[in-house]
Order: C-alpha cells, then structure tokens, then sequence
C-alpha cells in the first residue's frame, strides 16, 4: 500500500507517539501501556496509530502494537525531512560547542 508520507512523519515524529513507538523497540505493546508511556489517551494514541497499522509501519494483533522494524528504518533513512532534521542538529551543535 502507497503512504502519504506528511501522515507518516505526523506519527513517527509527533514527540508523545514517538514515546509510545520507542517502546516496541523491546517488543509488542498494548495500547493501555503505550498510552501511559506517551501520557496519552489510549483511544486517541490508537486513532492516531491507525494509519500507521494501515500502512504496514505496525502491526496490531491480539490487542497488541508490534513496530515493522524493517519499514520504519527504511522510511527513516530515504526520508529527506529526516535527513534535515538530524543536519540541522549538528549544525546547532557546533555553534554550541
């Protein structure tokens, strides 16, 4: 299935959702941990994790979210807004430092 991708970085890179995505980096989650994790709603983390689901970036089964490792690192590396975001940090670092 084709993604819209502004949807996508909505969700990966919304500061509680990504909480809440961090976490099944260790395994499945329910939605009742994971709501608690991004100090969110656990009805309004699911809709918000809904396209995600749909688009194949997560699985849900048995009430459990489970991270499509192999999608997400691949979004992740071909995203150019990704690629901005981490030069635009070391640029700000080096101005720091």
């Amino acid at each position: 299935m084709e993604h819209d991708v502004d949807k996508i970085r909505d969700v990966l890179f919304d500061e509680r959702i990504s909480l809440a995505l961090a976490e099944l980096e260790s395994g499945p989650k329910n939605i009742d941990y994971l709501a608690r994790v991004a100090d969110i709603d656990a009805e309004v983390l699911a809709k918000r994790l809904e396209y995600a689901v749909q688009s194949g970036f997560l699985y849900y089964t048995n009430n459990m979210y489970s991270a499509n490792t192999k999608k997400l690192e691949e979004f992740l590396s071909n995203d150019g807004q990704f690629d901005s975001v981490v030069d635009s940090i070391t640029e700000m670092d080096s101005y720091l430092n």
